[in-house]
């Protein structure tokens, strides 16, 4: 396994002021070639009172550190006005921005409100250092899809992806969950069931003994539903649910690293996955999310132009724990929803939200 950085090695925290002067160091790699910093604190209070010059100085110097997690907090109650004036430029050349639950800052896009701003900077920052290389990558894909249409960030996403199931992390990982004595079947039976009611098509995913699994063998049986709804015009209206306790508790573990082309990977993630045929279906698909919705399970519904939460529906990001990102379209899908800054800190943290906060956020758009 990857050696984690140390924790004195691994922060660096600066004032705005500290970033608006430069002349900072570059971050360097260990032996191992692994980074050595990969946390930079911005203490957004720090930015109240200084000029235009500097907030651009401290702004452009930010994003220099390109291989970093860029995060910023402020502890106090500042009026919006005053930060979007003061830090406009700064939000976005960060990643995470953590504020006072209570401030009213905590209801802007680009922020996270906390109970305690300095636990929830801990959580994080123990995060990166636990998974550096996965926690960068992620936000390296956050900040470059962002500036890209919706199916070239995809991409983006998935060479990451490919790239990290060669990584010490996820290699780890895999050695210490992986069950050999549990192996995928060959043959799934209706993995996902297709109803049609005049105009309307109803697809459910029904591996309800795996909580929906996104697998190869239902992705496929997804995808050929989704392409039937796609090109038969008569059909005016699709409705996409899951059997079960759960919408789609995410990636079937036990197909985690079987590809063994990488290069191969990156395909069928994008070409054969179901995100693309989701959002083509724009206004004419609903989907109605239940249960658990973990990894793969939201970021296939997020592609959706309506999702229905139903329930106590709870939503999570879990895969840099393990050592990868997303890998079903959601840094692209969910970061069109929700912002890239709160898309960082869902994965960055693993924390589970409630269907409140999810809706809140704009990750679902009804509550039943």
């Amino acid at each position: 396994m990857t050696q984690i950085p140390h924790r004195d090695q691994a922060v660096l925290t600066l004032t705005v002021s500290e970033l608006a002067a430069g002349r900072l160091p570059v971050p360097l790699l260990n032996g191992e070639g692994a980074p050595e910093q990969v946390v930079l604190i911005v203490d957004l209070d720090t930015a109240l009172g200084l000029d235009t010059a500097d907030l651009s100085a401290a702004s452009r110097e930010c994003r220099t550190f390109e291989s970093v997690v860029r995060i910023g907090i402020s502890h106090s109650q500042i009026a919006v006005e005053n930060f979007v004036e003061d830090c406009g430029e700064m939000v976005d050349a960060l990643d995470v921005i953590i504020v006072p639950e209570a401030s009213a800052l905590a209801q802007l896009r680009s922020c996270v409100g906390a109970r305690d701003v300095s636990d929830a900077l801990a959580e994080i920052t123990d995060a990166v250092i636990a998974h550096p290389t996965a926690a960068i990558f992620l936000t390296q894909v956050l900040r470059a899809g962002e500036r890209v249409g919706l199916l070239e960030a995809v991409n983006i996403e998935s060479f990451a992806f490919s790239t990290l199931l060669g990584s010490n992390e996820f290699q780890f990982w895999l050695s210490e969950v992986r069950d050999p004595k549990f192996v995928a079947p060959d043959h799934i039976a209706n993995p996902v069931l297709i109803d049609r009611a005049v105009e309307e098509l109803f697809i459910v995913l029904n591996r309800p003994e795996r909580r929906n699994a996104y697998g190869r063998q239902l992705r496929d049986s997804l995808a050929d539903a989704l392409r039937v709804a796609l090109i038969d015009d008569s059909v005016e209206r699709v409705h996409l649910s899951g059997s079960g306790r759960a919408f789609s508790s995410g990636g079937e573990i036990s197909e985690f690293g079987q590809t063994p082309d990488v290069g191969r990977a990156h395909f069928i993630r994008t070409r054969a996955g179901v995100g693309h045929l989701i959002a083509a279906l724009g206004d004419r698909l609903t989907i109605e999310v239940h249960g658990a919705c973990i990894g793969a399970g939201i970021e296939i519904a997020a592609f959706g132009a309506h999702v229905v939460a139903r329930g106590s529906t709870v939503f999570k990001l879990p895969e840099v724990g393990m050592g990868l990102i997303p890998g079903a379209g959601g840094t692209a899908s969910i970061s069109r929803r929700i912002g890239r800054h709160r898309t960082a800190w869902l994965a960055l943290s693993a924390r589970t939200i409630a269907q409140d906060r999810a809706f809140e956020w704009g990750l679902v758009d009804e509550l039943v």
